[in-house]
């Protein structure tokens, strides 16, 4: 803290106090709770070599019975049935293997990280394989466009953009959730690409669409694909993720899954939904406090209360949806669901010049976002309202 605080050019005691504030807990709370992360992260990861007592050591628990107790007490659970689970998981989809094979890697944890998708189109099935040229522009191209939304991480493997191995393989070794896969039909000069998306893992089918050319207008062509991708694949991903997220035991979210399940409770806009989003959401803030994207959820279930009439105490709950807002800010402001519930925050708090900001750059990042559209729909008829005589 000393050295903290030399750097930060502010009292020890001035620092503490605006942690406190910002964060609602102490810096060694946090600190704690950040390092608790980080040992559940190493549980979770299903080697079958891990301990609790070794992980527990990476990570500064050098006192056994203390670190069981504060792991139960901030996750529910004693850390030796996390390992357990995780380590069931891992076996029950990554059987043993014939011998000689090659064996990948176990499935990505369910963790705060935003998706990934691995686009496999540089090895796309075709009947002409002249058209190898296309498939591998098509891949970079894609891979460019996905890249700038803000919600999706993508993956290009470069065997994949080589056109060689198994796309679902590929995608496994990668360690993608989702693959982007297809095949290219010619007859004549006719082009049909055919594209869809699954789980890397089950193989389950998430999102797919046709798209039609000819060989003299390639471009043409890919234009349409791109702008069908963007308004095909970011939704149907999302849905495919708090779909995931409602069928696992709250206990066995992190902060990502706990705002994906609280996420079509606040689109319900009713006062139950709200008061069970935020007792997911409280848990997620309470599990990593620097998610911006669960601050900015949690800010606008607060705002929902208020909105509905639903809080016995309305100024102390349009002051914590504004905390957590200002939060989230600092926290996160690139996410586009993160800027559409700021967005419902300050139209709430009458701010609506900021809300009408931050609408239009949650859009710019994701023009796919539905609720972001609806959201800017609602601060135009508010604006006529205020506006009218």
């Amino acid at each position: 803290m000393a050295d903290l605080s030399r750097d930060c050019g502010v009292a020890e005691r001035t620092l503490n106090g605006h942690f406190r504030m910002f964060l609602g807990m102490s810096p060694l709370r946090y600190l704690r709770q950040l390092r608790l992360a980080a040992v559940r992260d190493a549980l979770l990861s299903g080697n079958r070599d891990a301990t609790v007592t070794e992980c527990a050591r990476r990570y500064g628990f050098n006192h056994a019975g203390r670190f069981a107790e504060q792991y139960r007490q901030q996750f529910g659970e004693p850390p030796s049935a996390t390992l357990r689970r995780a380590q069931a998981a891992a076996h029950l989809h990554c059987p043993q293997i014939e011998k000689g094979e090659r064996r990948g890697p176990p499935p990505a944890i369910w963790s705060r990280e935003k998706p990934t998708i691995a686009v496999l189109l540089g090895a796309a099935q075709t009947n002409e394989p002249s058209l190898r040229w296309f498939a591998e522009a098509l891949a970079e191209a894609v891979a460019a466009d996905l890249s700038s939304i803000r919600s999706l991480a993508v993956l290009l493997p470069r065997a994949a953009l080589a056109g060689t191995g198994d796309p679902q393989r590929l995608a496994r070794e990668s360690g993608a959730r989702y693959v982007l896969a297809g095949r290219i039909v010619k007859d004549g000069t006719r082009l049909r690409f055919i594209l869809r998306v699954a789980e890397a893992a089950s193989g389950h089918h998430v999102w797919g669409d046709s798209f039609d050319g000819d060989t003299e207008r390639p471009l043409a062509l890919l234009d349409r694909i791109l702008r069908g991708l963007r308004r095909g694949i970011v939704p149907s991903i999302r849905g495919a993720e708090i779909d995931r997220a409602s069928r696992r035991a709250p206990r066995d979210l992190d902060a990502y899954g706990l705002a994906m399940r609280a996420l079509p409770l606040l689109y319900s806009s009713t006062q139950e939904g709200a008061r069970r989003a935020l007792e997911s959401l409280d848990r997620a803030v309470e599990i990593d406090p620097d998610y911006g994207l669960a601050a900015a959820l949690a800010a606008w279930g607060h705002g929902q209360l208020v909105m509905y009439n639903a809080s016995s105490v309305p100024a102390e709950e349009r002051d914590r949806s504004s905390r957590l807002a200002r939060r989230a800010a600092v926290l996160d402001d690139d996410d586009p669901l993160a800027l559409t519930a700021r967005c419902a925050v300050h139209m709430m708090l009458g701010e609506l010049d900021v809300a009408r900001t931050l609408v239009s750059r949650a859009l710019a990042r994701d023009p796919t976002c539905g609720w972001a559209w609806g959201r800017s729909a609602r601060r135009k008829c508010a604006m006529a309202v205020s506006a009218s005589p």
